[in-house]
């Protein structure tokens, strides 16, 4: 189970069921799932961010749908490569990837900042 979500692309029924469409309004709290209906389009909205940023020199980057969270009314939606999303193998790990945050109440989308780590690092549950 990889977690991929990438814009455009067709579900891949023989690895995550997250990536298909009615999964989006699901977060993951410690181990129970809570319907969020912000999530689904603050998720799409993450998505669509990620594709606009990617530069042409960048490999294909995804979002990583096992770990995005929500923290003090931000969506956290971390993303790879899509080579390190599907293998899970850190030297394929892309190190820069600051997650996206997505405010759940004005729909603001940006990457996170140094300042704000705290808020992925120490997620609500």
């Amino acid at each position: 189970m990889n977690g991929v979500v990438q814009e455009g692309s067709e579900p891949d029924h023989t690895s995550h069921a997250e990536i298909i469409p009615g999964w989006l309004g699901c977060l993951r709290r410690a181990d129970r799932l809570e319907t969020n209906d912000g999530a689904d389009e603050a998720l799409q909205l993450a998505v669509a961010f990620l594709a606009a940023s990617q530069r042409d020199d960048e490999p294909p980057l995804a979002v990583d749908t096992e770990r995005v969270r929500e923290n003090n009314g931000l969506l956290i939606v971390p993303y790879n490569s899509v080579q390190y999303l599907a293998s899970r193998d850190v030297r394929e790990q892309l190190l820069d990837c600051w997650p996206i945050l997505v405010d759940l109440e004005r729909g603001d989308v940006r990457f996170g900042t140094l300042e704000e780590r705290h808020l992925w690092r120490n997620p609500s549950i």
